[in-house]
């Protein structure tokens, strides 16, 4: 109980202090700390089962059931429908190409070429970002990458590389679906 109260007080970080839920929080993110621990712990164990954050899982079981009741209409529904789509195949094709051994510290890059080489995936990459597949001003198309990548990297079980000094290492490129990235490892 004090370190609630110091942590309300700002003295500590509301993360230090220690509860029934305080392992429940590892690997859960914020955005999952309004549901009681144990649907916090089944929602955890499903993300992980579907190759995904517990973030990116949340969003999806929201986005889902906006769309299936209808409450998204349009061009939005459109969008998001685009987006979802976009997404799963993502998963599905990082896990394909890890199978196949094709996993290397680019692997980002390597599964979003992939699923982007067909007149489908781009169709579908251009109704989520809302512009052409290379086109780097289209109003969402840092969020849907980021998106991609996030899931790309949870699906296969991989993590961020880092180098020499502990920062993130990471690539550029140009002509590409992306502009940059975080290299991977195992």
């Amino acid at each position: 109980m004090a370190k609630d109260m110091l942590a309300r007080e700002g003295k500590i970080k509301p993360a230090a202090v220690k509860g029934p839920d305080a392992g429940a929080r590892k690997g859960g993110g914020a955005a999952a700390e309004f549901l009681e621990t144990a649907v916090r712990v089944a929602a955890r164990k499903a993300a992980r089962t579907e190759g995904m954050e517990m973030t990116h899982f949340l969003q999806k079981a929201v986005e889902t059931y906006l769309l299936a009741t209808r409450a998204l209409e349009g061009d939005l529904a459109e969008r998001i429908t685009a987006k979802r789509t976009l997404i799963d195949t993502a998963v599905t094709k990082a896990r394909e190409i890890d199978a196949n051994g094709g996993f290397d510290e680019h692997f980002v890059l390597t599964v979003l070429r992939s699923l982007t080489s067909t007149d489908s995936a781009r169709r579908l990459y251009e109704t989520a970002t809302g512009g052409a597949l290379t086109d780097d001003k289209a109003p969402r198309r840092a969020g849907v990458n980021q998106q991609l990548a996030r899931v790309i990297k949870a699906a296969v079980g991989a993590r961020a590389k880092r180098n020499d000094k502990g920062k993130l290492a990471r690539a550029q490129v140009t002509g590409e679906v992306v502009t940059s990235y975080t290299l991977l490892e195992k």
